[in-house]
């Protein structure tokens, strides 16, 4: 599973399927966009307008996070753990 997932986590056409590699792969990938968005993309700062277009969040909800009804609020959900990946950074740097 390891080696799938360092393989696709970049390839959204990966990203359908009902197996625990494709919720990792998910996770891994909504996680990797939303930390670009966040300020910590190794290349280059991603906006939140491009993030939340990508299809991996109705995905998560689809497959993964069905107790959320709206890609608006896990995006919203995600949005406010800023102060805490912030401050997690923080003391990895200290």
């Amino acid at each position: 599973m390891l080696t799938d997932i360092i393989r696709l986590h970049h390839a959204s056409e990966h990203l359908d399927g009902q197996g625990e590699t494709h919720r990792a792969l998910r996770a891994t990938f909504a996680a990797n966009l939303a930390s670009k968005a966040m300020g910590y993309g190794f290349t280059s700062e991603t906006m939140w307008d491009t993030v939340t277009i990508n299809p991996v969040w109705e995905q998560l909800i689809r497959y993964d996070l069905r107790h959320h009804s709206y890609t608006e609020h896990l995006i919203e959900e995600i949005k406010n753990l800023q102060q805490y990946l912030d401050e997690y950074v923080g003391t990895m740097l200290a």
